[in-house]
């Protein structure tokens, strides 16, 4: 329904519609029954995706500990043990000690023989490169002896002209030992001795 406005020069215009009771009555019915169109906002989305930096990576399980078991031990020496060698074929362990001997043990851990000689400390030994028949050893004696193992008995023995023997290795008839003195020493047990 139209009423009449009044403007402000007093004349009448008709341009404003004011509602009838039906009209809000027809509008109040439509609230309550929950007609009203509600428009729900959207969600923000992230924009990080699930392999981007603020993905959580799992936490790895801990290595498993080894488990060492001790299976044997050797006690026969009477000095601290300073050298251990196998023999080229895997049977036997020679071990030289500040005991002044050198003992060769079976894989099970048996002693199999005693190397008597030196009168100081053993400090290093080596199998005969290739052979299991043989072994060199270095003692604080100024000394290098070649043992036949079959006899048990010294068949050479090298005196070092200077410094102690540290460390020896054998090729054959060579016999090479490293000293204190700075050098190192190769001896040829085809010719009875002596150092070069």
């Amino acid at each position: 329904t139209s009423t009449p406005n009044i403007s402000s020069s007093g004349g009448v215009s008709s341009s404003t519609t004011v509602p009838t009771s039906s009209a809000l009555s027809s509008a109040l019915l439509h609230h309550k029954t929950g007609a009203t169109t509600t428009t729900t906002p959207a969600t923000p989305t992230s924009s990080c995706s699930s392999s981007g930096a603020d993905s959580v990576t799992p936490a790895r399980a801990p290595l498993p500990k080894p488990k060492f078991t001790l299976k044997n031990t050797m006690k026969n020496h009477k000095g601290a043990i300073y050298a251990l060698k196998f023999s080229p074929n895997g049977k036997f362990l020679a071990s030289g000690s500040f005991d002044k001997t050198v003992r060769i043990w079976d894989s099970s851990g048996r002693q199999q023989l005693v190397l008597d000689g030196h009168i100081l400390n053993v400090v290093d030994i080596y199998f005969s490169s290739g052979s299991n028949s043989s072994i060199t050893t270095a003692s604080y004696d100024k000394t290098l002896k070649v043992f036949d193992l079959s006899s048990g008995k010294a068949t050479s023995t090298f005196t070092t002209p200077a410094g102690f023997p540290q460390c020896v290795v054998s090729h054959q008839h060579h016999h090479y030992c490293g000293t204190t003195a700075n050098s190192i020493l190769l001896f040829d047990d085809r010719s009875g001795g002596g150092g070069s």
